[in-house]
């Protein structure tokens, strides 16, 4: 996918380049005119340091087939994050694309801080403890599932499926209040991860103590280390 970018990059007459810091950042397919790339770039300058984007090749905007297929407005791969510029359920805000970066730059230094993150087992232990009541939850509810959605790794699409579709993240949301900080953090420690790291940056301090303390401990560490 990276090597196809560059290429169509290379023939591409008009192309919109932009620079986070030293990472590039490539338009292929433009926002809605009212989102303007400079104020989402200098958001997240804002949040965070340059630091954060070490690793970080470049960050690609487009229609992409594989965010479309996934039903996903971004993702990290490739040593790049993509984001879509598709508008087609019309939600895409310059707010909503300074998140959906940090989010993308959470699992850039998940990767990084694998060990210190997961090396102990302790956030493992706290994930798992919140699905298995949210199981519990859900049972109580009514819905008949077993044990083996929520934690076989072969049923994660499955799971993801569950939450989204069967569910609906507005029920979820209000069943896991005080339990998740939102429904997309439960498809995977990954996202539990991820999505614990972007309420820390936007000042959600508080809450995600409260709601996750093992998480806010991680995210700690990882942040005093990226600052030393």
């Amino acid at each position: 996918m990276i090597d196809y970018i560059k290429e169509s990059n290379k023939k591409a007459q008009n192309r919109n380049e932009y620079m986070l810091f030293s990472v590039p950042v490539y338009v292929i397919n433009k926002f809605p005119s009212n989102i303007k790339i400079n104020n989402i770039l200098d958001s997240v300058k804002d949040i965070i340091d340059k630091k954060y984007l070490d690793g970080l090749e470049a960050i690609y905007i487009g229609d992409f087939k594989d965010l479309n297929r996934r039903d996903i407005q971004s993702m990290l791969k490739d040593g790049a994050i993509w984001i879509s510029s598709n508008n087609i359920k019309n939600v895409i805000t310059e707010p909503l694309v300074v998140e959906n970066i940090i989010h993308e730059l959470a699992h850039l230094l998940e990767e990084k801080y694998q060990s210190k993150i997961y090396g102990d087992g302790k956030l493992e232990r706290e994930y798992n403890s919140k699905k298995n009541r949210l199981f519990h939850i859900l049972k109580s509810e009514g819905y008949n599932i077993d044990l083996d959605l929520f934690f076989s790794d072969d049923m994660l699409k499955e799971f993801d499926n569950f939450l989204y579709r069967v569910v609906g993240y507005d029920k979820i949301s209000l069943l896991t209040a005080g339990l998740f900080l939102s429904p997309y953090s439960i498809t995977t420690i990954r996202e539990y991860f991820a999505s614990g790291m972007l309420d820390y940056l936007l000042g959600e301090n508080t809450l995600l103590k409260e709601v996750s303390l093992i998480l806010y401990e991680k995210i700690n560490e990882v942040i005093e280390d990226l600052e030393k």
